[in-house]
């Protein structure tokens, strides 16, 4: 069927790691495309105040050239690509927010502010919508969604995403909840994904959906499992759905795995996160990278 196997972490990690006393002391959330032989990178960039969203390019996704802030204000976006028009969808403030549509002819931005798409409003988003991921169906002639709601405390008390909601479009910007919602919520039990489901980033290939979340457990980490699905909306993640772990200590991802991205490349799959660790004293994020081959 195409699935990924094995995941193997890079020996480069991390790819983008962060720069000290910079607007991108932390690099975080990554989402990404491939398009005419290049990697496209969006990414937060969490060094001051407001957190903006950067661009980065690369031919191999291990090597990346980074080309500066695409907005002045976001994080936790997700691009898509259809009829020559780059559209982010973004969220703003460190604790969940309604839900922005920018758009841009180029993938290095400028990005043009639309105004929401999606707000909060249903009583277990609890007034917090995170991590978008946003799909064009060309096969359906649809736009769909995934995205984070809800608020859980995690790790040493900061908050992240409880469960994953879904929500479809004809536009892109009018859509629809599903009536099911929330369809990922976290297990209450002691697996790697028994506290929340933070994310869920999704890729259609051959009519099947391939998924990629992270999970904080009953231990207060993050890690990333993999699942897939027919129709979008039922997913076979489990606790035997984990594909990458914990970092050793001292490495860069020792403490949690956040936010994965995942691509379809020409030897295999891809797949981007940031990782967190603790170093003397002090916490510190970067993104890396890991690959698969097909099954």
């Amino acid at each position: 069927m195409g699935e990924p196997r094995r995941w193997t972490k890079l020996a480069e990690n991390p790819v983008l790691p962060g720069a000290a006393g910079t607007w991108e002391a932390w690099t975080a959330d990554p989402t990404v495309l491939r398009r005419e032989g290049l990697y496209h990178m969006w990414y937060t960039g969490a060094g001051k105040q407001p957190w903006k969203i950067f661009h980065a390019s690369s031919r191999d996704g291990v090597r990346w050239f980074r080309s500066g802030p695409v907005n002045e204000e976001g994080h936790r976006a997700t691009v898509a690509f259809h009829r020559g028009v780059y559209r982010m969808y973004l969220t703003r403030g460190t604790v969940g927010s309604d839900i922005d549509l920018q758009v841009s002819a180029k993938p290095e931005g400028p990005f043009r502010e639309e105004g929401v798409v999606l707000r909060a409003d249903a009583p277990w988003e609890e007034g917090a919508l995170w991590c978008p991921d946003v799909i064009y169906d060309k096969e359906e002639r649809l736009w769909k969604m995934w995205y984070s709601a809800g608020t859980v405390q995690a790790g040493a008390g900061w908050p992240e995403p409880k469960a994953i909601g879904y929500a479809t479009s004809a536009d892109g910007r009018t859509w629809t909840k599903h009536p099911g919602n929330p369809i990922l919520v976290p297990r209450n039990d002691s697996s790697w994904m028994g506290h929340s489901v933070c994310t869920l980033y999704v890729v259609k290939r051959n009519g099947r959906y391939h998924g990629f979340s992270n999970s904080v457990g009953a231990d207060g980490h993050s890690r990333i499992g993999m699942a897939e699905s027919l129709d979008g909306l039922r997913w076979n993640l489990g606790p035997d759905s984990l594909i990458l772990d914990l970092g050793r200590p001292g490495e860069f991802d020792a403490a949690h795995l956040f936010a994965p991205a995942a691509v379809r490349g020409p030897e295999g799959w891809m797949l981007w996160y940031n990782g967190k660790c603790d170093r003397d004293g002090s916490a510190v994020e970067s993104i890396g990278g890991a690959c698969a081959p097909e099954g």
